[in-house]
């Protein structure tokens, strides 16, 4: 970890010595965005359920803005914690907002709300998985 921080010092300062070098350039945003090209789709269905049968991490409840924890919309932060664990593994596992119509196609009940899950693309095949509710689907083809 030292290393890799000895080199970004040094290409923040050939870059800045340089003509290419922009003051407004984020470079946290720039590197995150590099390694998330480097992910890649799942293998296979086996390897999704095993990554989310190997997954035990707890959910990290999130206060809003009044610094109270709601019970009742906790739906996506374990979707973006689940994709943040997903990016560790190397594999893209993306979320995905469900609307009341899908919610009733899929849960088969009726919500005022809208749900938050994840969704794997694994070979042409879409997957939807919701970890809240220890569920995963096949939900259709790419092409």
């Amino acid at each position: 970890m030292k290393n890799l921080r000895r080199w970004l010092w040094l290409l923040i300062v050939i870059l800045m010595a340089s003509n290419t070098y922009s003051v407004q350039a984020d470079w946290e945003d720039y590197l995150i965005a590099k390694d998330r090209e480097t992910l890649k789709d799942w293998e296979s269905v086996l390897e999704l359920e095993c990554f989310l049968a190997l997954d035990h991490a707890p959910v990290v409840l999130i206060a809003g803005s009044d610094g109270w924890i709601r019970m009742d919309g906790q739906c996506e932060d374990v979707a973006f914690q689940l994709r943040d664990r997903a990016e560790v593994w190397g594999r893209r596992l993306e979320t995905e907002l469900l609307t009341k119509f899908e919610i009733r196609q899929y849960y088969y009940i009726s919500t005022p709300y809208e749900h938050m899950i994840n969704k794997a693309i694994i070979g042409n095949e879409i997957w939807y998985v919701d970890k809240g509710y220890d569920k995963m689907w096949h939900v259709g083809y790419l092409d």
